[in-house]
C-alpha cells in the first residue's frame, strides 16, 4: 500500500503513515510489486514500524532520558519500572544504591533513549518522536535548574542561619 498524501510505502495495517502522519485512507493504492525477499520484522509492543528502528538509533543522544530519567521511564511506556525506581529512592538503606542506579540509568538512556522511546510508545512519524523527545530535554533542563537554583538558595540560607548562630553563641559568651 502507499500513502494517498505522500505516496511512501504503507505498513500493512498501520493506521498512519510513518512519514508523513496522515491518516491511512480506505482505498490507498496497492503496492506494484513487493521485493521476493522481504524480511519482516517482528512487532513492537508500541505497534511502530520495526523497520525503522534502525534510523531511529541514529538520532544521537536523548537528553530527556539523561536528564530526568525516572520520570521519562514513566512517560515513555515503561510506567512499573520508573515508579519502582523512583518510590526505592524513598527506602532509606536502598536509596543510597541511587548513586550507581541514578547515573547508570541516565547514561543508558541518554544513549538509547531514542530507541526505547520507539519501542514503546506509539508515534506516528520519525519527527513526531524527535519532537516528543525534545519536549522532554527542555522539560528536563528547566526541572534542573530549579532544582539547582533551590539547593544554591538552601546553602545560602543554611549559611546565613549558621552566622545567626555563632553570633547569638559569642554574645552568651559560648
Amino acid at each position: 500500500m502507499r500513502c494517498s498524501a505522500c505516496d511512501s510505502e504503507l505498513i500493512p495495517g498501520a493506521r498512519y503513515c510513518t512519514d508523513c502522519s496522515a491518516p491511512v485512507e480506505e482505498g490507498s493504492v496497492p503496492l506494484e510489486t513487493a521485493p521476493p525477499t522481504a524480511v519482516s520484522a517482528a512487532p513492537l509492543p508500541s505497534g511502530n514500524d520495526p523497520l525503522r528502528l534502525e534510523e531511529v538509533k541514529n538520532q544521537g543522544w536523548n537528553w530527556g532520558g539523561f536528564l530526568m530519567p525516572y520520570l521519562w521511564l514513566t512517560g515513555h511506556g515503561r510506567l512499573t519500572t520508573g515508579l519502582l525506581l523512583l518510590l526505592s529512592t524513598t527506602i532509606p538503606i536502598v536509596s543510597f544504591l541511587h548513586f550507581i542506579i541514578y547515573p547508570a540509568t541516565a547514561i543508558y538512556l541518554g544513549l538509547n533513549g531514542f530507541e526505547n522511546s520507539w519501542r514503546f510508545k506509539p508515534y506516528h512519524s520519525v519527527q513526531q518522536l524527535r519532537e516528543s523527545e525534545r519536549e522532554w530535554a527542555i522539560w528536563g533542563v528547566v526541572c534542573n535548574v530549579v532544582f539547582l537554583l533551590g539547593v544554591l538558595f538552601f546553602m545560602v540560607y543554611l549559611r546565613a542561619v549558621v552566622e545567626e548562630v555563632w553570633r547569638a553563641m559569642d554574645t552568651f559568651g559560648w
